[in-house]
């Protein structure tokens, strides 16, 4: 969808050539949110292994650990409201 939106804008100065009074504007880009969320998921992402290894350091059990290892990339997933 983002690179969609990126042709489509990169194409928008070239069809001013149609007619001289045809302007066009964006009136809503929200892949600005888009790309923030994305941006957000890639940083909780890298953050998961050190968590999950400070976890496993000091509980000393995989079964303890196992639970972090799930609940940290499904957070991070989750839409906000």
């Amino acid at each position: 969808m983002i690179d969609t939106v990126d042709r489509i804008k990169a194409i928008i100065p070239q069809l001013g050539i149609i007619s001289p009074s045809l302007h066009l504007n964006v009136a809503i880009d929200r892949t600005t949110t888009i790309r923030a969320s994305i941006h957000d998921v890639e940083r909780t992402s890298d953050l998961h292994h050190p968590v999950i290894l400070v976890v496993f350091v000091f509980l000393r059990n995989i079964w303890a650990t196992v639970i972090p290892s799930i609940a940290v990339p499904l957070s991070s997933s989750a839409p906000s409201v």
